[in-house]
């Protein structure tokens, strides 16, 4: 059943637009700064905002 999800999702293209690029770009210069505390956040807003974008293709 995993692995049919999974292969279902790679199936399906990502929405234009979708990007986590932001989210990279705050986390490398959190880490530069050795912030611990915006690196993490900046990490957790990145993995949300892919988790809503899988939610969203999984709905279509």
């Amino acid at each position: 059943m995993r692995s049919g999800l999974v292969l279902s999702l790679l199936s399906k293209s990502r929405p234009k637009g979708f990007s986590v690029e932001s989210h990279r770009e705050k986390l490398f210069s959190a880490l530069k700064r050795r912030d611990a505390k915006k690196a993490r956040e900046a990490t957790r807003a990145g993995i949300e905002a892919t988790r809503d974008m899988l939610l969203g293709v999984m709905d279509k």
